[in-house]
């Protein structure tokens, strides 16, 4: 429907200003949300994003164990091993609750995400 494809179109510039707030983690896409700092996964560790095998995993379904649930299409080694051993640091200080997650809206000071707020960004907007 064109509704359904209009949202699709704003999704790329919605997307850049919510970070998202793991708590169960069930509804955080592991590589492609930005959760973890200032970006998404995949553009901090392009290497390891470009040959894993299951792109599209949740962080519940990554943080089952230690080391992370991910799997790969080539061998970790030289300089792959130790942007997987960066990885692996950063991702040890995750701790999943039982608690629903959310996210935070950057336009906004509060986080709370207001129509009024990304109307505003996209009306100012090139």
């Amino acid at each position: 429907s064109p509704f359904w494809k209009g949202l699709l179109r704003a999704r790329q510039f919605f997307l850049p200003h919510v970070s998202f707030i793991a708590n169960c983690g069930l509804a955080v896409k592991f590589w492609k949300d930005r959760w973890l700092g200032h970006a998404p996964l995949k553009d901090q560790f392009p290497s390891l994003y470009r040959i894993a095998l299951i792109r599209q995993a949740t962080i519940a379904e990554v943080m089952t164990s230690v080391p992370p649930n991910i799997a790969f299409r080539r061998n970790i080694v030289g300089a792959r091993a130790i942007v997987w051993e960066e990885l692996c640091v950063k991702l040890a200080s995750v701790q999943l609750i039982d608690q629903p997650d959310s996210f935070s809206w950057a336009l906004l000071s509060l986080g709370l995400y207001s129509v009024k707020s990304f109307y505003h960004y996209l009306i100012n907007s090139d």
